[in-house]
C-alpha cells in the first residue's frame, strides 16, 4: 500500500500532504470556459480537501482499484455503484474537513 501512495503522491505532485493535480485546461473557443475553469477550480480544492483527511488516500486507493477491478470485469453495475460510493466517500471527507474549521475557531 506505501509503493502504491507513494506512486500516487508522485503521479499527482503531492505538495505538504495536498494534492497539487493540473487543472484540465478550458476550451478557449467555448463561451462556457470562464464556468469549467471556474468548476474545475472547486473540485481541485474539494479533493485537497478530501485527501487533506488522515487515512483518506489509502481508502480512495482501494476505493479506485476496486472500481478498476469491476471495469475489468466488465459488470458496469458494480463500477457505477462502487464510483458513487467512492464520490460520496471524498464528499463526506470534504465535508469533514470543513466541519473541523469550524469547530477549532
Amino acid at each position: 500500500m506505501q509503493q502504491k501512495i507513494k506512486a500516487f503522491q508522485l503521479q499527482c505532485g503531492m505538495v505538504a500532504g495536498f494534492a497539487a493535480c493540473q487543472p484540465v485546461p478550458p476550451c478557449i473557443e467555448s463561451q462556457n470556459a470562464p464556468r469549467q475553469k471556474a468548476l474545475n477550480n472547486r473540485v481541485i480544492l474539494l479533493r485537497r480537501r478530501s485527501l487533506s483527511r488522515r487515512g483518506r488516500l489509502p481508502q480512495m486507493i482501494v476505493e479506485i482499484e476496486a472500481i478498476v477491478a469491476a471495469i475489468g470485469q466488465r459488470d458496469a453495475n458494480a463500477a457505477r455503484r462502487l464510483a458513487e460510493a467512492h464520490v460520496a466517500a471524498a464528499a463526506q471527507a470534504a465535508d469533514e474537513s470543513f466541519t473541523h474549521i469550524n469547530t477549532h475557531r
